[in-house]
């Protein structure tokens, strides 16, 4: 799927579930969050 969704608040407890939803389902994600730390482990998770 060639779309992109963003999300606000994605390291918290609904945007972390939508997030992987999503990238399960092919859309390319914007992630937008507070803590940068928060986003980097988000980040390395997603490649694990």
């Amino acid at each position: 799927m060639n779309q992109t969704i963003l999300i606000t608040g994605a390291t918290g407890y609904l945007g972390t579930r939508l997030s992987k939803m999503f990238l399960g389902y092919g859309y390319k994600i914007i992630a937008l969050a507070l803590n940068q730390m928060e986003q980097f482990a988000y980040e390395n998770e997603k490649n694990a």
